[in-house]
């Protein structure tokens, strides 16, 4: 099994849940979460400049 879709390499495989109670599992949820956000994220150059850009990102969804 593969962790990423082939068009995008950026993107993870969602792994489906079999139950409703797993929907919430970080598994689950994890590569979800990282599929919606925004591509320059995905594609950070470096953890401190993908951690600046995410924090900002969802000051600007709660906030802006």
């Amino acid at each position: 099994m593969s962790l990423r879709k082939d068009d995008d390499n950026l993107l993870l495989e969602t792994p489906r849940a079999r139950y409703k109670l797993n929907e919430s599992a970080f598994s689950v949820c994890g590569p979800k979460f990282w599929n919606q956000l925004p591509r320059r994220l995905r594609s950070a150059e470096s953890l401190n400049s993908f951690k600046r850009d995410l924090k900002t990102h969802l000051f600007g969804k709660a906030f802006g």
